[in-house]
């Protein structure tokens, strides 16, 4: 490969995700709003607030974390058979005081820009005691945190309840 056919394919690598996502963050504040939704971002979390715990065709019981954030570089939705370019990565937590219940990671474009993208970020299972009085029992810690591809971190943790429908 020469450096020509390289010069090439960076230029159009750069043009293809809309320039350097860094650059576009400049000057934004990053912050991470944590809420609720299963294929968007439907609602802020509060302190105290209320999830909704669903039964999953498999018997699977989950809930749905979405964030909302700014001055957070997004990454690029790929198209069809295409991979997302510079995607963030999530981390959601549950918490029953100091006990770490259930976590999972994910790694996906976000809607919007820098200066305001959102994602339902993943269905959180909740395997680990799956009788519903032991949910409904006692207030949880949901913890989310992310970073992306410029190194910027954002997390948010509210305490909630969760409620079976």
């Amino acid at each position: 490969m020469t450096v020509r056919s390289m010069a090439i394919g960076l230029a159009g690598l750069v043009a293809c995700t809309g320039g350097d996502p860094c650059e576009e963050t400049a000057g934004i504040s990053p912050s991470l709003v944590l809420g609720e939704g299963e294929d968007e971002f439907e609602r802020e979390l509060m302190e105290g607030d209320t999830m909704l715990a669903e039964r999953g065709p498999q018997g699977g019981i989950h809930i749905w974390p979405a964030v909302q954030t700014t001055g957070f570089a997004p990454g690029t939705r790929g198209g069809p058979l295409q991979a997302d370019r510079n995607p963030p990565i999530f981390t959601a937590a549950l918490y029953d005081g100091d006990a770490l219940l259930e976590s999972v990671s994910t790694q996906l474009a976000m809607q919007g820009d820098a200066s305001l993208a959102e994602l339902s970020l993943f269905r959180l299972p909740l395997s680990y005691a799956p009788e519903e009085v032991y949910y409904q029992a006692v207030p949880f810690r949901l913890e989310v945190s992310g970073i992306d591809v410029c190194g910027t971190t954002v997390s948010a943790e509210r305490n909630i309840n969760i409620q079976f429908q």
